[in-house]
């Protein structure tokens, strides 16, 4: 048995999950884990956009029509647990422009802390060919970050 099975198990009997005794590493960097309701919780690198941890990780058909540009919003996700304090000038226009409230650009939402979601725009039942041309591995546009307020 592995030092690190032995702690999962310890942290199992305790009664905690294991993240929070033992912090994830990836080379010294802790990787948030994203809860996708309906698909299960999967550890994502640290920095990684959401859109693409969706994808990526978590399996998910997630829309992202313009891209990852913010220029859409066929990307949105309602939070449930972990919802970033700030988010992109480009996000807030977005979401101001068609009145959306209670939901947030997965392309405009970067993992840094661990976060609960429900993916609520999917290929599935979109009637799209394609969920969209893969978003860039960084936010676009270049973020402004402001208060979501």
């Amino acid at each position: 048995m592995k030092w690190t099975n032995s702690k999962f198990t310890l942290a199992t009997l305790l009664g905690a999950e294991p993240a929070a005794v033992w912090p994830k590493q990836n080379e010294g960097i802790a990787m948030p884990t994203v809860r996708v309701e309906n698909y299960g919780a999967f550890e994502v690198p640290a920095g990684k956009r959401l859109v693409l941890a969706l994808v990526d990780e978590a399996g998910v058909d997630q829309l992202h029509a313009c891209g990852g540009n913010s220029r859409c919003t066929t990307c949105r996700v309602e939070f449930l647990a972990g919802e970033p304090t700030t988010m992109t000038a480009a996000e807030k226009s977005k979401l101001a422009e068609r009145g959306l409230s209670g939901v947030r650009l997965s392309c405009q939402i970067v993992c840094e802390q661990d976060m609960h979601v429900r993916a609520i725009s999917r290929l599935e039942g979109s009637g799209r060919p394609d969920p969209g041309t893969r978003p860039a591995p960084t936010l676009q546009p270049e973020p402004v970050w402001v208060d979501p307020a």
